[in-house]
């Protein structure tokens, strides 16, 4: 079964092909004290976006924007967004994301809810919202499965080292 085909049976959206979201990879220090890695909540860390199956599987990951970074920022400078765009994958099928995404053909986000969403709006999003938990499973079972993604020791070259070791634990 396809993914398009088993989000559908799931949550009843057609030509879903994956789920989308941005976490952060703790660091435990700063190479020269650099601001750029603090994130939101105040911690360093750098970007890891990931894309997710029906069956929690990762086919697409994106890692080393630093933490400050917007999620939509990181996926505008990552491969994903260039391939979608020239219309290299998902020609009929589509991503979903949360609102920090920026709406794309390829790309269906939530509704804001500010309080004056339609009852259709508020339908969708419901939907929305279930097939964003595959990506949030997918996200917990990495950090559990994978511990040493939940923290990073930084060195001058460990950015680049960690987007190849990152690409090693997708494949598992």
């Amino acid at each position: 079964m396809t993914a398009v085909v088993s989000f559908q049976d799931v949550n009843g959206i057609p030509d879903v092909a994956g789920v989308t979201d941005g976490t952060h990879i703790r660091l435990v220090n700063l190479v020269a004290g650099e601001r750029d890695y603090i994130n939101k909540t105040g911690f360093p860390s750098v970007q890891r976006q990931i894309v997710v199956d029906d069956r929690i599987l990762i086919p697409d990951a994106f890692v080393g924007w630093p933490g400050s970074t917007h999620d939509a920022r990181a996926l505008r400078n990552s491969p994903l967004y260039e391939k979608a765009e020239n219309n290299q994958i998902l020609r009929r099928e589509f991503l979903v994301g949360d609102s920090a995404f920026p709406l794309k053909i390829w790309l269906q986000t939530l509704f804001r809810d500010n309080g004056h969403l339609t009852a259709q709006q508020r339908r969708y999003t419901r939907a929305i919202s279930g097939v964003k938990q595959t990506v949030e499973r997918a996200i917990g079972h990495l950090k559990g499965r994978f511990r040493r993604l939940t923290a990073l020791m930084l060195k001058k070259y460990v950015i680049l080292l960690w987007q190849h070791v990152y690409c090693i634990t997708c494949v598992f």
